[in-house]
């Protein structure tokens, strides 16, 4: 069978991402606070904003599957995917956050395993704005393998440098 592997070809769509955040060097010297590090949060902020905010446009591709109610959510969980994990909006999120099972115990439990603390029937819980997977108020989930869904590739990782500025100067 190794002679009859079936390859599928990837369309790698490359789109280059940059903004300019405008200060002097004086700006920065004479500065009372630390308004290097305060420039390194926004811009870090900004890189996993907008990865997040692509990531979450690819998921929006995803095979839409309708779940009713909590019973549906769990045929989806036990029974359509192997590995997963939940990425659900806020609203989703609050929902999940309130049901209980017949003993009155939270579905939704604390997890120091899972990387947000918190696991609901077992698998990894990741809650996102509800804008990024719909409208406000929206209850919407990607239930899946998000690794298996969708690769990010980052070539060049965040960078920043200097450019000599007719106004402000390097």
């Amino acid at each position: 069978e190794l002679g009859k592997t079936k390859i599928t070809e990837v369309d790698y769509k490359i789109k280059t991402y940059r903004g300019e955040l405008p200060i002097s060097r004086e700006a920065i010297e004479d500065a009372q606070y630390d308004l290097i590090g305060i420039l390194q949060e926004d811009i870090q902020d900004q890189d996993e904003q907008t990865k997040l905010a692509i990531v979450a446009d690819v998921m929006k591709s995803a095979k839409v599957v309708n779940a009713s109610g909590l019973d549906g959510i769990k045929d989806i969980l036990n029974t359509k995917i192997s590995s997963v994990s939940l990425v659900v909006t806020d609203t989703m999120f609050n929902a999940l956050d309130k049901i209980k099972d017949k003993d009155g115990r939270y579905m939704m439990q604390p997890d120091i395993t899972s990387p947000t603390g918190y696991s609901f029937s077992g698998k990894t819980i990741y809650p996102v704005e509800d804008t990024l997977l719909g409208q406000e108020g929206e209850m919407k989930f990607f239930i899946g393998d998000v690794e298996y869904f969708l690769t990010l590739f980052d070539r060049m990782q965040l960078s920043v440098n200097w450019e000599d500025n007719h106004k402000f100067g390097k």
